[in-house]
């Protein structure tokens, strides 16, 4: 089932979003591919409506997820909190994607909570904390991402959509539901997946540039992980790894 916007709200975010804007765009702590995925394709939209346009992550992100367009404009509030406190003091719209409490954006959440901007939250979560002036929250939906693609085309702009924002909105959609194999995976979800498609969005690129690409730091921790921290349970059929945050910053995972 497609999630419907509610239209008044849509309607006045389009007329707010008629002229420039200073704009932030942000996600939550340690993103993840729904999080970048949302954060650059709802920021790439945005420049091509010829707003300016801030993305901000409270902190580093993995280098698999690294190369979508737009990544070179990144904030990371760790490297550069001065700045991206006056990025904020500056913002008239600050959108919030991939989360739906300002808890998980730890550092930067006053940021968010005393800034005088409009807000909109666009997320997939359970139990939504009111934060924002426009609150979009669909948990049955199986990513962030497929709603940014909703939003831009309810908003009546899908041809806004190219083949850049189309890979960012598809790396959100293939990463959150394990490569379309979990259970909030639905018929909509393809059919926005063909919509990409039907853009440009090369979805053998996508896949080579997540699963296939590794640095030598993921390769030696993946062997890590198998040879020295995998436990096996063998009459519960069972094996887990558990990793201290020593291990994982031996082999600088973020």
């Amino acid at each position: 089932m497609v999630p419907v916007f509610d239209k008044k709200s849509m309607e006045e975010i389009k007329e707010f979003l008629s002229v420039p804007r200073n704009i932030v765009v942000t996600t939550h702590f340690k993103p993840d591919g729904d999080a970048i995925g949302s954060l650059l394709g709802m920021s790439n939209y945005l420049v091509r409506k010829k707003h300016k346009v801030k993305p901000v992550v409270p902190n580093a992100y993995p280098e698999f997820i690294n190369w979508m367009n737009g990544n070179d404009k990144v904030l990371n509030f760790e490297y550069r909190k001065k700045f991206v406190e006056k990025v904020f003091s500056e913002a008239e719209l600050i959108i919030c994607l991939d989360f739906n409490d300002p808890q998980r954006v730890e550092g930067m959440k006053d940021l968010i909570l005393e800034s005088k901007a409009k807000k909109i939250m666009i997320d997939h979560h359970l139990q939504p904390v009111s934060f924002c002036d426009y609150m979009f929250s669909f948990p049955e939906t199986s990513a962030t991402c497929e709603l940014v693609y909703h939003f831009i085309d309810q908003l009546g702009d899908s041809g806004k959509i190219n083949r850049e924002i189309a890979e960012c909105i598809y790396t959100g959609i293939v990463t959150d539901t394990g490569s379309f194999r979990f259970a909030a995976m639905s018929a909509d979800t393809h059919r926005v997946v063909a919509a990409l498609m039907d853009k440009g969005m090369n979805h053998v690129k996508v896949h080579e540039r997540i699963y296939d690409t590794f640095t030598e730091d993921r390769t030696r921790f993946l062997g890590f992980c198998i040879k020295d921290k995998m436990q096996v349970i063998r009459s519960y059929h069972t094996a887990y790894i558990a990793l201290s945050k020593a291990e994982m910053d031996l082999y600088h995972n973020k």
